[in-house]
Order: C-alpha cells, then sequence, then structure tokens
C-alpha cells in the first residue's frame, strides 16, 4: 500500500517479523520495497534505479497477490494460470518478469492431470469449464501415470507470441502428458 503511494488507517510503522510470521519468507520482497521507498537516501545510477523500480512493480502486480492465495488448495491451479498468463502478458516489460516467467514454467506442478482435479472444487471455474475439464480428463489413456506433469518449455512459454491457453482443459489437452 505503501509503494502506491497509500497510507494505512494506523499509519506508517515497520516491525521486525515474529519467528511464526509469514514476512519473514517474503524479505527480499519486503526489504526491496523499503529500500524503494528510502531510495532518497542513497545515491543510485540511473540503471540501479530502474531495476530497482522494475522490481517492486513486479512485487505489487504479481509476487504479493499469487504469495497470499498460494496456500488455498483448490485454487491453486486456476491461481497459477493466471499467474502463467500474466507473466507471459508482461514478458517484454522487462527482464524482471521475464525471468519470472521463465522460472515459473520450470514450476507447472500443480497443472499436472491429478492436481488439476483440484479445480472441481473452486467456485471461481463455471460448471460448462468444469465439464470439459471430465472431458478431456476421460479422453486420457486410463494407463498413463495422472501424475505426470506439464511440461512446457520456457523457451516457448516466454518468448513464443502464439502461446494462447484460456483454461484448465486446453492448457491439459495441450501441454499435458
Amino acid at each position: 500500500m505503501i509503494f502506491l503511494g497509500g497510507t494505512p488507517p494506523k499509519g506508517i510503522s515497520f516491525k521486525l517479523p515474529g519467528a511464526l510470521h509469514r514476512a519473514r519468507w517474503m524479505a527480499k520482497a519486503i526489504y526491496t520495497l523499503k529500500i524503494w521507498m528510502f531510495r532518497r537516501q542513497f545515491t543510485w545510477r540511473k540503471r540501479e534505479e530502474t531495476g530497482l523500480l522494475a522490481m517492486c512493480i513486479f512485487i505489487a502486480a504479481a509476487h504479493i497477490k499469487a504469495w497470499f492465495a498460494a496456500p488455498i488448495a483448490k485454487q491453486a491451479p486456476l491461481n497459477d494460470l493466471q499467474l502463467l498468463k500474466l507473466l507471459y502478458q508482461e514478458s517484454t516489460r522487462s527482464n524482471v518478469w521475464k525471468a519470472a516467467c521463465e522460472k515459473f514454467s520450470n514450476h507447472l506442478w500443480y497443472l499436472s492431470a491429478e492436481l488439476v482435479g483440484l479445480s472441481f472444487f473452486d467456485d471461481r471455474i463455471p460448471a460448462d469449464q468444469k465439464r470439459r475439464l471430465v472431458k478431456v480428463l476421460r479422453e486420457r489413456d486410463l494407463g498413463e501415470d495422472l501424475s505426470k506433469r506439464a511440461s512446457l518449455p520456457a523457451s516457448l512459454l516466454c518468448t513464443h507470441r502464439r502461446f494462447r491457453v484460456k483454461s484448465h482443459p486446453n492448457f491439459l489437452r495441450k501441454h499435458g502428458r
């Protein structure tokens, strides 16, 4: 909120994260945002300041939402697909987005046929899409190992402009093994 120019209702204060506080796992993101807020206390080269701003924009636009949504298992497949789309769309914006896109493409394990089944419990996914997902899953070879992960090369995902995935069934049909 502070990075975006707002002030929290109780004012601005910085506290040390506690032993079990989730913020300690986001330390790099938090410290990056703090460095930006106090950047005028340092002398920066233009390239450094531009890179820091790009990182802060990435954190505010993508990382924070993905981080806080991650523990909700039934929403993981859709959240990951939406993050994948966002990273792909923004991968030409800066090296930060492209690097995140390439890294995320190596971690598509939520989009295996077995784990996409969590989508059936996600209220945000329309019934017609769930029916198409059932159809795609039924078309698969019954002897096939459903735990196999989706595979999509980073070079295709982050640089190929014809990459289009609108829903879980489409992704599963095109990229699931």
